[in-house]
């Protein structure tokens, strides 16, 4: 289990990196990684690529964060777990080094991608979830919710409201919130190494069951 969650974040560093490598030519812009650009994410797994080359093009390949901004999306990836997903998958400890190495010069092009495809997977695994359920069951039919994405991130840049764009997109369904409180129960649980010895116990930690 250890080695599906973490492989994405691994090879997401290393196509990064490789990329870099690949374009390491004094004055390389924006536009000449983007149009580079290969995200690493394969199937099942949900692909940012395509959502990440029509932001920068739409701005005329201009840069979008600044040390702020990505500061503060650093706090919210940082606190993914509260969400169900797993933080290194968005390669937290490299985004928290650039921007502590970076306390007043602006982020190099590669730095402003980086950020930008934090906050574009991110984005996707809360509104739309990691894996795409269709790829495993073609018949799948889910219900499939409006987001565009590319508006929310071009917003919280404009606004400088990152964490307050990404949390307009986590999903309102009662469904999903029990879950999260759910998810709550279970790492007290954890830490609390409290043990379950019958399907009572089971419903009164997650407060299915009132004591008499």
């Amino acid at each position: 289990m250890r080695l599906t969650v973490v492989k994405p974040t691994l090879m997401g560093m290393l196509c990064f990196f490789l990329l870099a490598a690949g374009n390491h030519a004094l004055g390389a812009t924006i536009e000449d990684y983007v149009k580079q650009y290969r995200d690493s994410t394969s199937s099942p797994w949900r692909s940012i690529g395509q959502l990440l080359k029509e932001f920068y093009a739409a701005r005329a390949y201009q840069p979008a964060w600044d040390r702020a901004k990505a500061m503060e999306l650093l706090q919210v990836i940082r606190n993914a777990e509260k969400e169900g997903l797993d933080s290194r998958v968005y390669n937290v400890d490299l985004a928290a080094e650039i921007i502590q190495s970076n306390d007043s010069n602006p982020f190099s092009p590669r730095e402003d991608i980086f950020f930008t495809e934090i906050f574009l997977r991110y984005a996707l695994h809360v509104s739309c979830g990691r894996l795409d359920p269709e790829k495993f069951y073609p018949e799948w039919r889910p219900y499939k919710r409006d987001v565009n994405l590319i508006a929310s991130l071009q917003s919280a840049i404009e606004t400088g409201e990152v964490a307050q764009k990404l949390a307009h997109l986590t999903p309102r369904h009662p469904t999903y919130q029990r879950m999260k409180e759910e998810l709550t129960v279970l790492k007290r649980m954890v830490a609390e190494e409290i043990e379950l010895k019958s399907v009572q116990d089971v419903l009164l930690a997650f407060g299915d069951l009132k004591k008499e």
